[in-house]
């Protein structure tokens, strides 16, 4: 038995870095945004060195920058927590505007 197991699902730690499930991390090209290449990328950031966010994204010809992705298409998770603040996430009050 391997000592570390095939991590089923993925999770978001302190709601902004997106920790993979086994599929999603083989199936990753970590350069983020440098190359030209198309594929599924992770993207690390960092801010005065300190670690600040990690999420991923497809990059393709369509989406030369690439386009951040809101759920696994392995595990199905949602892995959206790094770009949404706690404001917007909640319920908007329809009353609220009138």
């Amino acid at each position: 038995m391997a000592d570390d197991p095939i991590k089923e699902k993925c999770h978001v730690d302190d709601g902004k870095f997106v920790r993979p499930c086994h599929w999603l991390d083989k199936a990753t090209d970590a350069r983020g945004n440098s190359g030209r290449e198309r594929g599924l990328r992770v993207f690390d950031y960092s801010r005065h060195g300190v670690p600040s966010r990690t999420f991923f994204a497809i990059k393709s010809a369509e989406f030369p920058k690439a386009l951040a992705i809101d759920f696994c298409p392995f595990c199905g998770t949602n892995i959206s927590a790094p770009f949404t603040d706690e404001e917007s996430a909640q319920p908007k009050d329809p009353t609220h505007d009138r």
